[in-house]
């Protein structure tokens, strides 16, 4: 049986070293509402059923958490998507208050979030892993995105939604884009380029095992599949450890979810981007292994906007951004909030510029 997420991070706290440090730690249940005045955060968990390509009848669902501050009619919408073995978690880590929730900042900016798990993570079903690939990702996506466009989802229609991708999350978005037009506002990629670091290839070969057979599952049931990554593996190459806790990253990695077969099957399709026809803020951590090292140097803005401007067009608008001292997974280095600063910032411009007319982030 999956433990709730409330009960994980109690039973981690049970660790002597962390109970100063992480335990201060309170977890809304998953239809929790802290009310609608203005300083509150109200939450609630919605479910989705979609399919994983146009011409497909079955159903699975996925599930997410919409968050928001206020009156929630009128808001712009943040959608939020993750990468790789990751989980909604990512973006809304629930430890030491506002430090590292980006779902926090952005509903203090006046955002709502749609945090959610994307097909074959956490609480959203798992088919079978070769069918879930990188399209029917995007398609899951656009069906999602539809549904909080209309209103069908969460009871409200939201106007302006923009797009907030972290790794495979990034490249999910960039391929919705390209085969399911789904009215974005604009987009925010983190942990994506146009390339992949010389190291990633070998490490994701040592690292990947099935999923079944990692402790992390026991008493899950996957169908045929499903992978995961040996621990430890995000403190030694996906994060910067000289500028992170590793508390931190070990509790995120206590949590950790699956890839598929289909997911690492499919190929890097340069030409997504090139279709691309809203602005993009693109952030890369300085020193993200993942993504840097082999036609890039992501200490070097102008090195990355050399790679990364062959891959836009008008009349997309790329800004590009280097998220300093922080490897892959940003969210969890010291001090993000420099970071979710800059994003918010841009989204604010965004939606202000869209609201008159203009392409307010260019």
């Amino acid at each position: 049986m999956q433990l709730s997420l409330d009960t994980r991070i109690r039973r981690f706290c049970k660790v002597p070293l962390l109970l100063l440090l992480l335990c201060t730690v309170s977890v809304a249940g998953p239809q929790s509402d802290a009310g609608n005045h203005p300083g509150s955060m109200s939450c609630r968990d919605l479910t989705l059923g979609v399919t994983l390509a146009p011409e497909q009848s079955t159903l699975f669902n996925v599930v997410g958490t919409l968050c928001w501050r206020g009156m929630l009619r009128d808001q712009p919408l943040q959608l939020l998507v993750h990468g790789s073995t990751a989980s909604r978690v990512y973006w809304d880590l629930p430890l030491r208050g506002e430090l590292y929730s980006y779902v926090r900042r952005a509903t203090q900016a006046g955002f709502a979030t749609f945090n959610f798990e994307r097909i074959g993570i956490g609480a959203s079903d798992r088919p079978p892993g070769a069918e879930v690939t990188l399209t029917s990702n995007a398609f899951v996506l656009s069906q999602v995105t539809h549904a909080l466009r209309n209103g069908t989802l969460a009871g409200v229609p939201f106007q302006h939604i923009i797009g907030v991708g972290h790794s495979f999350g990034s490249r999910t978005l960039q391929r919705m884009q390209a085969l399911f037009p789904a009215e974005l506002t604009g987009l925010i990629l983190t942990g994506t380029l146009h390339d992949d670091g010389p190291e990633l290839a070998s490490v994701l070969q040592a690292a990947a095992r099935p999923a079944a057979s990692d402790p992390r599952f026991a008493g899950q049931q996957f169908p045929p599949g499903y992978l995961t990554l040996a621990d430890g593996l995000q403190l030694s190459f996906l994060v910067n450890a000289d500028r992170a806790d590793a508390d931190i990253v070990n509790f995120h990695e206590s949590l950790k979810e699956t890839l598929t077969t289909g997911e690492l099957a499919s190929p890097r399709i340069n030409d997504d981007s090139l279709q691309i026809d809203v602005p993009v803020l693109l952030l890369v951590g300085e020193f993200d292994r993942v993504v840097c090292g082999s036609r890039v140097d992501c200490s070097d803005l102008q090195s990355i906007r050399a790679l990364e401007n062959t891959f836009y067009r008008p009349p997309a608008c790329l800004r590009v951004e280097i998220i300093r001292g922080s490897g892959h997974l940003f969210t969890l280095q010291r001090s993000p909030q420099g970071t979710y600063s800059t994003m918010l910032a841009w989204a604010r411009r965004l939606i202000a510029g869209s609201s008159a007319s203009a392409k307010g982030a260019c």
